[in-house]
């Protein structure tokens, strides 16, 4: 006989209770004067021995009703032959789901404390020269290490959450190939027990490795609250932020749950200052999408946090992101003779820019990298090796913007547009025509008051160069109305390079006197090539790609502000790109911002968030479990409370074998508390 939890077992010493009261108990007896006394002494010798035999019954009845009590409440269950067919292995596996979920509550607390009281159950139905193999999450741990039956049980009450998400199918391919000694606990059948609340992510039943050298034994916890908010991802909805101008955030809000919230709040902190709240409506069993904005204060790293307040599960009510946000953009302007005067009239008095302006045989050491934007215009030839420079200036990140010269040749534009693989300009075409933004250019251009159903609001142009075939990095910012391009811009490294097919003159269109000529190049000045890479998951096998910096070839560090740890992550370089790719799945810390770069010279910010396959609350039911490792030739089996039977079947302490005991405990107690009743009446 076992028991489920055997701390109860402590309140046996209540018998004592009853027992020191029928000892002690004095009663006080008053004294009668009768004439005569001559038949009185026979009847009294006869009521004392019966109250004496009643008070023994009492102290029974009460001792025995404590004790059936205490037991019940000890739930006890029957062991059966020990661990059955497992009794004679010589080492045992344990297995405690560690993820983030295991936080969610059970019948009786945690469904990690669960799991450790069970674990420490079977621990002890084994015998005393049985060693024991603790798993955990870290891919490191040694498992060749055999531990005793105290040296597992002082490690499992240890044992605290992983960031990282766990994996039945990455668990059992492990066991296999990790350990020198697998072959010898192949033959030995080492039976592994898991415990896991069995989320859906935790078991991919299409690639179960083979485990016929192992014996699984499964324990499915099942949290009593499915219920979970969080927010799923979330990004940037316009592709120019900078300091002054107001950042909108998008995100997408999933609710697990069967109740729908009518005003559920959001704040969020930047620099760990609340900048903006809002409230959503957050109906059930669904996401939902939501936006916010702030003015930011201060120009650099923007480390947010999305705030929510959601019980019981709330390891997820924070989710991280960070960008990088320019105080003011350095803009260069380079021409061959005369600077064109839209462009300077466009930038010059703008407090938002730098600008700067040269004749390129003029410009000092062609160094570009001080510069964020480059715009060419009229130039006619491209002399040393400048073009290499402006291939080098696109790929680490910056935006170069060309319109051909007004009179010349497109033949060294195209040189330019060869190197950075753009499309090239191919002959003149003499048409008036309208044009207007692309379609991908809708959502920037939305706050414009321009009516497009409206003809004459449109530039007119007279000529224009026709455009060669666009590949796949290559968009239309500006098009005519026979869809023809004649703005294009191209993704290259980190950069951009946009190119027009027109010079800024009245002979060729009337676009830089119009009111969209300011908001377009704008936009081409300011816009991120690529989307800032907000956040990371931790687990995740999706890499962080950190901007190189060709002056620096140490290798590139994460340092943790809260713990004081760096650590030096696999990397792999992109040179075509110009970034390294950081990798993340190693990390076992918890999520919010780590510094990239070099020791004392950490210049990036990179958000990590839990993996969101731990907030889905989406679990394997026992029956759905059941059904899978039916499926499969495998030695997998389904327990419920931890226990196998002798015969090799399946028991169930808690639901089949404990509460049955339980039950008839009670109504054994219930029957004593009327008995007593009757019988201490039949006394008073």
């Amino acid at each position: 006989m076992q028991f489920l939890y055997p701390a109860f077992l402590y309140g046996l010493l209540l018998v004592a209770i009853p027992v020191i009261i029928h000892l002690f108990k004095l009663r006080r007896y008053k004294t009668v004067y009768f004439s005569n006394l001559k038949f009185l002494g026979e009847a009294q010798t006869s009521h004392k021995s019966k109250a004496r035999l009643r008070d023994i019954l009492l102290l029974i009845i009460r001792s025995l009703l404590i004790i059936l009590l205490v037991l019940a409440f000890a739930q006890p269950f029957k062991a059966g032959d020990s661990v059955g067919s497992n009794k004679h292995a010589k080492v045992v596996g344990i297995y405690i789901d560690q993820s983030l979920s295991m936080k969610n509550q059970g019948i009786n607390g945690s469904l990690m404390d669960q799991s450790k009281r069970m674990a420490l159950e079977i621990i002890q139905s084994f015998p005393l020269e049985t060693s024991f193999l603790l798993i955990q999450e870290d891919e490191y741990n040694n498992l060749d290490i055999r531990l005793d039956r105290f040296e597992i049980e002082e490690k499992i009450r240890v044992l605290e959450f992983s960031s990282a998400s766990s994996s039945l199918n990455n668990l059992l391919a492990r066991i296999h190939t990790a350990s020198p000694n697998s072959q010898q606990l192949q033959a030995d059948q080492m039976p592994i027990y898991v415990f896991s609340d069995f989320q859906k992510s935790f078991l991919e039943p299409s690639s179960l490795p083979d485990s016929s050298h192992f014996n699984i034994l499964i324990q499915n916890l099942n949290p009593q609250n499915t219920s979970n908010i969080f927010i799923d991802t979330c990004w940037l909805t316009r592709p120019v932020h900078h300091l002054g101008s107001r950042i909108h955030l998008s995100g997408k809000l999933s609710n697990t749950g069967d109740q729908t919230y009518q005003q559920f709040p959001i704040s969020l902190t930047v620099n760990d200052s609340l900048m903006a709240q809002t409230t959503i409506i957050a109906p059930d069993s669904t996401s939902t999408r939501f936006t916010i904005s702030y003015l930011p204060i201060s120009s650099g790293w923007q480390e947010c946090e999305l705030h929510f307040n959601d019980y019981p599960v709330d390891f997820d009510n924070s989710f991280y992101f960070s960008f990088s946000l320019n105080e003011q953009i350095s803009i260069c302007h380079l021409y061959d003779k005369e600077a064109n005067a839209f462009i300077e009239a466009a930038f010059a008095d703008d407090s938002l820019f730098v600008f700067s302006s040269y004749p390129v045989d003029a410009f000092p050491d062609f160094d570009f990298s001080r510069y964020q934007t480059l715009i060419i215009s009229d130039m006619n030839s491209f002399e040393g090796d400048i073009l290499t420079k402006l291939e080098e200036f696109v790929s680490n990140g910056g935006k170069l913007i060309l319109f051909p010269p007004d009179t010349g040749s497109q033949i060294e534009m195209n040189r330019l547009s060869s190197k950075l693989r753009a499309p090239v300009l191919l002959e003149i075409l003499n048409r008036q025509e309208m044009v207007r933004f692309s379609k991908e250019m809708d959502d920037y251009f939305q706050e414009i008051s321009l009516n497009q159903k409206n003809q004459l609001a449109w530039p007119i142009f007279s000529k224009y160069f026709r455009v060669s075939n666009l590949d796949r990095n290559t968009r239309t910012l500006l098009e005519t109305q026979t869809g023809r391009p004649v703005l294009v811009q191209t993704k290259y490294g980190n950069g951009s390079f946009s190119m027009a097919a027109f010079a800024l003159s009245a002979s060729y269109s009337s676009l830089q006197e119009h009111p969209i000529f300011i908001p377009l190049i704008y936009y081409m000045a300011t816009a991120e090539a690529r989307s800032p890479h907000l956040y990371n998951r931790i687990g995740s096998p999706k890499p962080y790609p950190f901007r190189k910096n060709n002056q620096r070839v140490n290798p590139i560090e994460f340092f943790d502000p809260n713990s004081q740890f760096s650590v030096i992550p696999q990397q792999e370089s992109k040179q075509d790109e110009q970034i390294t790719l950081l990798y993340l799945n190693d990390w076992k810390g918890e999520a919010g911002f780590l510094k990239a770069g070099w020791h004392n010279d950490y210049h990036e910010s990179v958000a990590l968030n839990y993996g969101k396959e731990e907030s889905k609350m989406d679990y394997y039911s026992a029956l759905e479990l059941e059904e899978i490792i039916s499926g499969y030739d495998f030695k997998y089996l389904h327990l419920h409370s931890g226990i196998e039977s002798s015969d090799g079947s399946l028991i169930n302490n808690s639901s089949s074998t404990g509460l049955p005991l339980t039950k008839i405990l009670l109504l054994i107690s219930l029957f004593l508390i009327i008995f007593e009743s009757i019988l201490f009446r039949l006394k008073a």
